[in-house]
């Protein structure tokens, strides 16, 4: 079981007591457990990989750029190419690229043209990741080998896409319509 906890404006109170509860009344056990707030070393060092390898940047003007629900109305940041050593750290989505899944339930390809994908905060500023890339680090820690996400999550899937091959060195161009999928993982 892995509780995401990350976004703390959204937590409630005894939440985690009420989901574990919830799941023994249908006697729905688990082996591991993990809270992505006791993690948050491992996706910093993640993030900061992701830095060194020109991969993601340092940006200092993350809360000035980003909208209400967390998005920016600009594509590429304008720290991206400023060489910022603190600061939030995004995403460098790279240009003219093309992300692709195969969706298991809808039997189709789906892709997207990284040229309308914008840079995405990976680390903020406070030292807590976003989704995009607590899901990548941990899902890889876990060994997950499907997702099964909901329609509403299909158009933030390019960031974890991205995050997995820019993270764990897969060519990108690599198909995903194995069952396993092997991760380099380096050091890390």
């Amino acid at each position: 079981m892995r509780i995401e906890d990350t976004d703390k404006k959204r937590e409630v109170e005894g939440g985690i007591e009420e989901i574990k509860n919830l799941l023994k009344v249908f006697d729905l056990n688990w082996d591991e457990f993990y809270i992505q707030s006791e993690r948050l070393d491992l996706y910093k060092k993640a993030a900061e990989k992701m830095v060194d390898e020109d991969n993601a940047f340092y940006c200092q003007c993350e809360a000035k750029n980003a909208k209400e629900d967390g998005f920016s109305d600009t594509l590429r940041d304008p720290c991206r190419d400023k060489g910022l050593t603190s600061g939030a750290i995004k995403l460098k989505v790279p240009d003219g690229e093309t992300v692709s899944f195969k969706d298991f339930v809808l039997r189709e390809t789906v892709e997207w043209n990284t040229d309308v994908v914008f840079d995405a905060t990976l680390l903020k500023s406070d030292g807590y990741p976003t989704y995009h890339l607590a899901v990548v680090v941990d899902d890889h820690d876990m060994k997950i080998s499907h997702i099964l996400r909901g329609h509403d999550w299909l158009p933030s899937t390019p960031f974890p896409r991205l995050g997995i091959s820019l993270i764990f060195w897969i060519r990108r161009e690599e198909s995903f319509q194995k069952e396993k999928v092997a991760l380099q993982s380096g050091d890390f």
